[in-house]
């Protein structure tokens, strides 16, 4: 066998470690996240009708689309000021009991119906250990942040395998921006031409792992397009990455 040419593999979380656990996922978590705020700010004095927080909610997933778009990010807290600006409660009067309660509802609803490890991700993680890889968890977040999912990873018991997890609303800046990459790799002590990275979106994955010098795998998903973003390999099962390293390694 060759010397070892990847010492790294970085992976995106959602559709790639982890899966959405039901149809029409962001419809459920609307839903049950502002009625859940309706009860919370009844219970502090302030009530505010359900349309209004609603529409305070699609606002802030708005503009927190236009943050992400420029590749960055902020924090939870900083989320929940959008909601709270839109319905017209000035953050300073707002007690920490009150923003607490809100964030809690953004997770203890994501806990009702958590998302799912991937088909074959532990086992997987596992073989790739064992071949003594480096391994990272390089995620987007939306409107939960890393420190739910570290938890939940946990839970399922993949936390394990992992070197580092580096989540866009800690670190404030998001795929595909290549520092994103770059900085991860720093902390694993990996150049990126020893490391890929595997994820389900071409834009924010591939290009952007390829743009930080590392090697890019496209988990393909139904209905997305694997030529954008020009991969260097693609799978349509996670089984396969261990093939591709045999191959990259000059295995029999």
């Amino acid at each position: 066998m060759s010397e070892m040419m990847i010492k790294a593999i970085t992976f995106d979380l959602w559709h790639t470690v982890l899966e959405e656990p039901m149809e029409n996922f962001a419809e459920f978590l609307r839903e049950n996240r502002t009625k859940a705020m309706e009860q919370v700010f009844e219970a502090h004095g302030l009530p505010q009708p359900l349309e209004d927080i609603e529409r305070a909610y699609d606002a802030q997933g708005q503009k927190l689309l236009d943050i992400w778009n420029r590749g960055l990010d902020i924090d939870e807290e900083a989320q929940m000021g959008i909601v709270l600006s839109e319905l017209g409660i000035a953050t300073d009067i707002v007690d920490d009991g009150l923003k607490e309660n809100l964030l809690d509802v953004y997770h203890e609803v994501l806990a009702r119906v958590p998302p799912v490890p991937f088909d074959g991700a532990e086992q997987l993680l596992g073989g790739l250990r064992d071949r003594g890889l480096s391994l990272a968890i390089i995620s987007n977040t939306g409107r939960t942040g890393g420190a739910f999912f570290r938890e939940l990873l946990e839970g399922y018991g993949l936390a394990r395998f992992f070197d580092v997890m580096v989540f866009s609303n800690e670190a404030r800046i998001r795929k595909p921006n290549k520092e994103i990459f770059l900085g991860t790799l720093e902390t694993l002590r990996v150049s990126p031409e020893e490391a890929m990275h595997v994820g389900d979106d071409s834009d924010t994955d591939v290009i952007g792992a390829k743009n930080a010098g590392m090697k890019g795998i496209l988990l393909l998903i139904q209905g997305r397009d694997p030529e954008r973003g020009d991969p260097d390999f693609v799978v349509t099962k996670l089984s396969e990455i261990l093939d591709i390293l045999k191959e990259l390694e000059g295995a029999d």
